[in-house]
């Protein structure tokens, strides 16, 4: 689990949530898996974020994944536990198909983490 950090887009101010990110072979992807949340809507609005791990903290650019190929990492997302917490605010499971995952795809952002 990593916190992720942003600044508010009226206020200015630091806000951290934690977050799992999922692990590809081309980098590191946060799922945002509660949907359009003000911590989503901030870090698209800002570009990018700070992510921090005890005394780790890397500063990241977000790009931001297309609908159309969000699904490969919306599956690896539901790969890495924690369902029962995301169930309600997450309509697949990982026995969904292709096509429930690219249903729910626009409910969820997917960001690529650049390092700056």
């Amino acid at each position: 689990m990593w916190l992720v950090t942003v600044r508010g887009r009226t206020t200015g101010k630091e806000y951290s949530t934690p977050i799992w990110l999922v692990e590809q072979a081309d980098g590191r992807y946060w799922v945002a898996v509660f949907g359009e949340t003000n911590t989503v809507k901030n870090a698209r609005t800002a570009g990018r974020v700070t992510l921090s791990r005890g005394a780790v903290r890397d500063d990241v650019r977000l790009r931001e994944v297309p609908l159309s190929e969000r699904v490969p990492f919306l599956r690896a997302r539901i790969g890495l536990g924690g369902s029962r917490m995301l169930r309600p605010y997450f309509d697949a499971t990982s026995q969904s198909s292709d096509a429930d995952f690219a249903a729910i795809a626009p409910e969820h952002a997917v960001f690529k983490l650049e390092r700056v």
